[in-house]
This record gives structure tokens, C-alpha cells and sequence, in this order.
């Protein structure tokens, strides 16, 4: 074998090579994207379920707060276990509010002008989903 011949043949290895390993990068960074877009996807459900269930106690989760005044938490659990509580005070509920939940930095607000929640989609790199009464969004 001729030295050129060789050497085409090594180019041409070492360029299915370089392609391969290209291809796999693009594929494991439309993965990571694909995986990102199923995480927020989940908090949003989440944020949806909790939103059902505010809905369905309607006036009366306001969680103990009135005249104006505003409840503020950033203890999803705590908020949990209130709205439990003035769900099961009223006879319980045909919903749960999500055990583990697909977010993290948990926040809830609600005044007399309503509620918001924010939360950060879990395995997502700075998803924001934000929820009130009537519209549920995300940045």
C-alpha cells in the first residue's frame, strides 16, 4: 500500500470520527433540551393542580388571613399542610396537591386581590412559572 493510500485512508477514519463524536454532542444537547422542556412541562402541571384545588375551595382558602392583609410563604410544605387543613375543615376534597413536587423556590402570596405563585421548574435552568386566578405563564 501506497503511502498516499494510506494516508487518504487515515483521513478518511479519522473524519468519521470527528463525525461521530460531533453527532453525539449535537444528540446528547437535544436531549438535555428535551429533558428541560419535560421539567418544566411538570412544574407547570403542578402549578396547574394547585390551582385546581384553590379553585375548588374557592372563597374559603383564603388561609386565615383577612382585612386586607397578605399571607406570604416560601414553605411549600407549610402551605401544604394549610390548605389540607381548610380542605379537610369543610368536609375534604376529590384532589391532592402534589407530594413531591417538580419545582423548587416555592412562593405564595395572596391578598384580598387574589393569589400568586411562583415557583422555579425543577432541572430547569432559570424556568419561572407564575400562577394567579386567572392566568398561569412561565419565563
Amino acid at each position: 500500500m501506497s503511502s498516499r493510500m494510506l494516508r487518504g485512508l487515515l483521513i478518511v477514519l479519522l473524519s468519521i470520527l470527528v463525525a461521530r463524536y460531533i453527532w453525539l454532542a449535537v444528540a446528547v444537547r437535544e436531549t438535555g433540551k428535551t429533558v428541560g422542556k419535560v421539567q418544566i412541562k411538570l412544574a407547570i402541571n403542578d402549578v396547574k393542580r394547585i390551582r385546581e384545588v384553590l379553585d375548588f375551595l374557592s372563597g374559603a382558602y383564603s388561609l386565615g388571613e383577612r382585612d386586607g392583609k397578605t399571607y406570604k410563604t416560601n414553605n411549600y410544605t407549610a402551605f401544604k399542610d394549610r390548605i389540607q387543613r381548610i380542605a379537610d375543615s369543610l368536609g375534604g376534597m376529590p384532589m391532592v396537591l402534589p407530594d413531591r413536587p417538580n419545582f423548587t423556590d416555592f412562593s405564595y402570596t395572596e391578598s384580598t386581590k387574589g393569589y400568586h405563585i411562583k415557583v422555579s421548574a425543577k432541572g430547569s435552568s432559570g424556568t419561572v412559572v407564575h400562577a394567579t386566578q386567572s392566568r398561569l405563564w412561565h419565563e
